[in-house]
């Protein structure tokens, strides 16, 4: 008798095309998940940042209180406008611990009547194409800027940048 072994120390073609098909279905079905959540950690981080912004302005505006310099709001605007949040040259810079992402501007802030520290209702961040607002109280607004492209004429689009209407996120 002859004794015949089967060689099956292997993967045919079409095991390995199948194998291969099935990750490229799995992956484009959970890369959107990812890409959601890590938009969601970004946006998250954001928020963070501005309340840590938020309380900063608190700080610089007790110290000058209680050094008696008395500033208007239009300078203040000015003052806190000039710089990234992140730039050391930023009036804030030493009163924030953590580090303020790249091209983060403090775009406006609101009073109920002096620029002092008590009377601080909210500021704006802005911060890539984000736009936060967060109050007193703690209520933290979202919004998110999208390009809106226009077509002008057959084969050129122009894109200009808007604010969503609608809130993303409201927390208190």
């Amino acid at each position: 008798m002859m004794n015949k072994r089967k060689n099956n120390c292997g993967f045919t073609l079409l095991e390995l095309v199948i194998s291969v098909s099935v990750l490229v279905i799995l992956t484009g079905v959970t890369a959107p998940v990812f890409t959601k959540y890590i938009e969601k950690a970004r946006e998250q981080r954001y928020i963070t940042e501005a309340k840590s912004v938020f309380r900063a302005l608190q700080f610089y505006l007790m110290d000058l209180d209680e050094s008696g310099i008395v500033i208007s709001r239009e300078k203040l605007t000015e003052i806190l406008g000039d710089y990234p949040v992140s730039s050391p040259r930023h009036v804030l810079y030493p009163y924030l611990t953590n580090k303020a992402t790249k091209e983060a501007y403090l775009a406006g802030q609101g009073f109920v009547k002096d620029s002092s520290a008590e009377n601080l209702r909210s500021i704006e961040y802005e911060v890539k194409d984000y736009i936060i607002s967060v109050e007193a109280s703690g209520k933290v607004k979202v919004k998110k800027r999208q390009k809106i492209i226009i077509p002008t004429k057959p084969g050129i689009v122009t894109g200009i940048d808007e604010t969503q209407p609608e809130t993303i996120q409201e927390t208190e």
